[in-house]
């Protein structure tokens, strides 16, 4: 199966766990119900749709934090370590 394919299935779970119609989470994030429907279907979508309904199930903060892995406290330390050993990692560019 195709990573469009699995997500699209992904979202439809999480709408129905939100007990959600397709309309209704269209209309949550500025959407179409058709648009909701294809990307369900793994016919895809942009990021910022993608983004809208991850928003609408309160699921997008942790695309956001999987985005970001040298942000985090933990992740800074184990970049502090690898420098510390002079291994090759890309160059910290966070706060």
């Amino acid at each position: 199966m195709d990573t469009l394919f699995n997500l699209g299935v992904g979202l439809k779970e999480w709408r129905l766990i939100n007990g959600m119609t397709e309309e209704q989470a269209g209309e949550a994030a500025g959407l179409s119900r058709n648009t909701v429907r294809k990307i369900e279907a793994g016919e895809g979508g942009s990021i910022k749709t993608l983004f809208a309904l991850l928003g609408v199930y309160g699921i997008a903060d942790d695309v956001e934090y999987a985005c970001r892995p040298w942000g985090q406290s933990g992740s800074r330390a184990l970049y502090s370590a690898f420098r510390a050993e002079n291994r090759q990692i890309p160059e910290y560019r966070g706060k």
